[in-house]
């Protein structure tokens, strides 16, 4: 009872340190020129964004940073972002994990790192067809069909048009037809990368209405 006591007079002293353990933790939203955060426009070079945002990006790049991982975002995507995935709609990323496994959901689709060891991936799904790559480290690919691992060096393939719905997980039938991957640069556009790779400003102008 005194325990207990002592907590809550320590958090009744400290209410914003209380609060703020239980905040979403957010990440940097850093942009090209601008982006529809939440359906409203952002200009600012960057901006704080939270689990549950939304990115749309229309003639430009924008970079979602974590802790130990990058996600790129490319033109004509639009994402969701969450605490450690984010939620391709349609478009393309490229990911880039270092110190953090970032998962990409693109439909009934989860894309994971093998492993924690660095890994670079690139993702589009543009009209009902998937297309991965797996630039630096193998990949887990997942859906209601089981999954499979695909492989550094590899390009998966599939047509999204007719979803597995609820197929058994042991049902047979790839999910990704799986090719040596043909061209350096992937899915996603030329310059990607370099932006990917580009810093940003360090004192961000919160975007979301979430506050951390």
């Amino acid at each position: 009872m005194k325990y207990l006591l002592r907590t809550a007079l320590a958090c009744s002293a400290f209410i914003p340190l209380c609060l703020m353990a239980d905040t979403p933790k957010g990440m940097m939203l850093y942009l090209s020129n601008s982006a529809v955060v939440n359906g409203k426009e952002v200009t600012t070079s960057s901006a704080a964004v939270f689990p549950n945002d939304t990115v749309q990006t229309a003639k430009n790049h924008a970079r979602v940073a974590y802790l130990g991982a990058d996600v790129a975002v490319d033109e004509d995507t639009l994402i969701k972002v969450g605490a450690d995935f984010v939620e391709l709609n349609q478009g393309s990323l490229m990911v880039m994990d270092n110190s953090a496994q970032i998962e990409i959901h693109a439909g009934d689709v989860l894309i994971m790192p093998a492993d924690v060891s660095p890994t670079q991936f690139q993702i589009r799904d543009v009209n009902h067809r998937l297309e991965v790559i797996a630039q630096k480290g193998d990949l887990i690919i997942k859906d209601c069909r089981g999954h499979r691992s695909l492989a550094e060096g590899k390009e998966g393939k599939r047509d999204d048009r007719t979803k597995c719905g609820a197929a058994p997980p042991d049902a047979k039938g790839p999910l990704l037809d799986t090719t040596e991957a043909k061209v350096a640069g992937g899915v996603v556009g030329a310059g990607l990368l370099i932006w990917l790779l580009q810093g940003g400003p360090s004192n961000p102008t919160p975007a979301s209405p979430v506050q951390p």
